[in-house]
């Protein structure tokens, strides 16, 4: 009888809010212009990061090339990671970055 590996509801919903909140990230980045921004007061760039499950598609490229554009136009420091399709690699990364503090 084969075994089965059974996820908890945390383990199977966290793939998904982060690739929700990174959707909902990547629409109110890419639709804002530079100038329309907030400007804050920093006396270091802003961190933001963006954690991506895989970059291996048009679509996610031209999002990629979004969320560069708009950072350098904000002078903002960009974390990006890319899991290769792998939902834990994926959480791990948010999880790291949540830790160093990137936005």
């Amino acid at each position: 009888m084969a075994s089965h590996y059974r996820a908890s509801r945390r383990q199977r919903l966290q793939p998904l809010a982060a690739s929700l909140l990174a959707v909902a990230l990547s629409r109110v980045v890419a639709s804002a212009q530079a100038d329309d921004l907030p400007k804050l007061a920093s006396k270091t760039p802003l961190k933001v990061g963006f954690a991506q499950t895989e970059s291996n598609n048009p679509w996610r490229l031209a999002e990629t090339r979004s969320f560069k554009e708009i950072a350098a136009k904000c002078g903002w420091q960009l974390m990006m990671t890319d899991a290769n399709g792998s939902n834990s690699k994926q959480v791990s990364d948010i999880q790291s970055m949540i830790a160093q503090r990137v936005l």
